[in-house]
């Protein structure tokens, strides 16, 4: 695997980890239905997975 499918890879881990947790993905969608984007998608909980280490 070369450095670009890693690092796709790790941003489908990435997305995955924020669909999977429940309680942040309905407060998401709470927030975008009252018109409000919390970025939510745009991190992992924690620590971003493509940040370095």
């Amino acid at each position: 695997m070369d450095e670009q499918d890693a690092l796709a890879y790790l941003e489908f881990l990435q997305i995955v980890a924020a669909v999977y947790d429940a309680w942040g993905l309905a407060t998401h969608m709470s927030n975008l239905i009252d018109g409000h984007d919390d970025g939510y998608m745009n991190e992992a909980p924690g620590r971003s997975l493509l940040e370095p280490q």
